[in-house]
């Protein structure tokens, strides 16, 4: 699997990637801006050899949970 570096990129037309956090087995982490929000976020990016295994999509994709009253974590976006 060979590590990519996003930096500089922009997904969806919204989520401007600033800083690549961590690359681990199953994708990258990323720091990145929410042009439409105005907000900072973090984003989670597959590895895309992976994308072919369904089973991975539907676990990747299944929402996160964020625990209420825990100051410094945001909702899940998308």
């Amino acid at each position: 699997m060979a590590e990519r570096d996003l930096k500089g990129k922009v997904l969806k037309l919204r989520y401007g990637l600033t800083t690549r956090v961590s690359e681990r087995g199953a994708g990258g982490v990323y720091l990145g801006w929410d042009e439409d929000e105005g907000k900072q976020v973090v984003v989670r990016v597959p590895h895309e050899d992976l994308l072919d295994d369904d089973d991975f999509v539907e676990r990747f994709l299944a929402p996160g949970h964020v625990p209420e009253g825990v100051p410094g974590l945001a909702a899940v976006l998308e």
